[in-house]
């Protein structure tokens, strides 16, 4: 059996489907909906949805996946908020993608550009607040509250010309790793602000605990928040075929030809670059990581590389044009979340 009972995308149309002929219908009566990337679809199918195991008085686990902090940006007037004049900023870039390739070939080149993206970025995810508040409004006032574990966070930041990079495919940069996590459940958390760095992959174990009625330890125990916290990113091989024919002297090529860890262990942030360009950071001072210290804290960076190496000989590498063995437990859960049969 699979992990999930019911799957609907609610953007363009891709497949055909029952779910993609309603929104054909749907996009004939309102086609603004093509104007975002589902959010606007997405909160009336997901009321039925509830409404109905409301009335069954069942158990539910519901994810909802939103895209409209990613390109192509909402379209609709809150997401130009941001701007100087959003009503001009609308009627300039309705239609338009910010063309963040381009930008990586000459980052220094797109300023007027950077300016709008940043903006339009902050507009998309104000878009989507709305549509979070609409939704939390919906299980306030149907009760759903009381005793629905309410979890936001995201998979990832977006670079928006911070170290000339754009988009989120390459770099381990606060910008991509600083994402917000915000958990609500009333029977068992006060509110509260946790300072301390927390993995997503964390996330089962809290949840589970939370459903047990206890205060998860990445929480409530301080010797937690002492484990190092690791982040990785791979060679992005379409981008770089793609980037080889695009602008193949670009400092943005050269990035993509290299795989990447980084390892956050109190105060500080190692780096490790497969091409030797290594950077370590005292994040909690330097917030925009312009500050590289790999030259001047050596024993910092010994002790933080070292935790980098064991973790690099524990997850190797797997040979090129080889994929790798799956154990049974790993091929277990693919199965049962649905992704392999």
């Amino acid at each position: 059996p699979q992990g999930f009972s019911r799957f609907i995308e609610a953007p363009k149309l891709r497949l055909f489907t029952g779910e993609t002929i309603n929104l054909f219908f749907n996009l004939l009566i309102d086609p603004s909906l093509w104007h975002d990337n589902g959010a606007r679809r997405a909160n009336p199918i997901i009321k039925r949805w509830l409404k109905t195991l409301y009335e069954h008085r069942v158990r539910f686990f519901l994810f909802i996946n939103y895209m409209e902090a990613h390109i192509p940006y909402p379209q609709f007037p809150e997401a130009f908020s941001f701007f100087e004049d959003p009503k001009q900023a609308r009627e300039k870039l309705l239609g338009h993608i910010p063309q963040y390739d381009i930008y990586n070939c000459g980052p220094e080149e797109v300023n007027e550009q950077k300016e709008e993206a940043i903006n339009w970025y902050d507009g998309s995810i104000y878009y989507l607040d709305q549509h979070l508040a609409e939704l939390y409004q919906f299980l306030d006032e149907n009760k759903y509250l009381d005793n629905t574990i309410l979890i936001i966070l995201s998979d990832h930041g977006e670079s928006l010309g911070e170290h000339n990079l754009f988009d989120h495919a390459i770099g381990l940069y606060q910008q991509l790793l600083w994402v917000p996590l915000i958990i609500y459940y009333p029977p068992v958390l006060k509110p509260m602000r946790v300072n301390r760095v927390i993995s997503l992959k964390d996330l089962p174990e809290m949840t589970l605990r939370l459903i047990e009625g206890r205060i998860p330890e990445q929480i409530s125990s301080p010797l937690v928040s002492h484990q190092p916290i690791f982040a990785e990113v791979f060679i992005f091989h379409s981008k770089l075929e793609k980037f080889k024919n695009f602008c193949p002297e670009s400092s943005f090529f050269i990035r993509l030809q290299s795989r990447q860890k980084a390892v956050i262990s109190g105060p500080y942030k190692l780096i490790w670059d497969s091409r030797g360009r290594n950077e370590l950071y005292q994040y909690e001072l330097d917030a925009d990581e312009i500050d590289n210290l790999i030259h001047r804290e050596p024993k910092i960076f010994a002790e933080l590389n070292s935790a980098i190496q064991l973790f690099l000989h524990n997850h190797p590498q797997p040979a090129e044009g080889t994929a790798p063995e799956l154990d049974a437990r790993t091929r277990k859960a693919l199965e049962t979340l649905g992704y392999t049969r």
